[in-house]
């Protein structure tokens, strides 16, 4: 860039400063662009951070409908065992009535 500018310098004053404020142009452009790029990546880094605050929030409200689903299980199974459980009490009870007749 240099070598170009001095030669540029030296033929044509008015091309050399062309040249300069085509180069102090893009330069602009590259710098807006990373910070657009930087503004992007800190997006990108915090929708990240959401979504895994997300995901580990539907993972324990999962994990905690599976455990009331399994409470619920175990407290039918029970409510199950006490009506079988008195059912046998009555037959039994009928049984022994029958027996008394």
């Amino acid at each position: 860039y240099q070598r170009r500018v001095r030669v540029y310098k030296s033929v044509d004053p008015d091309h050399y400063h062309r040249l300069i404020n085509e180069y102090r142009e893009r330069e602009r452009e590259l710098n807006e662009q990373r910070e657009t790029l930087r503004e992007k990546e800190e997006r990108i880094k915090l929708l990240d951070a959401l979504i895994s605050v997300r995901d580990r929030a539907l993972k324990e409200e999962r994990e905690k409908g599976e455990e009331r689903e399994r409470a619920l299980r175990e407290e039918r199974a029970r409510g199950e065992e006490r009506e079988k459980a008195l059912r046998e009490e009555r037959a039994r009870g009928e049984e022994r009535e029958r027996a008394l007749k």
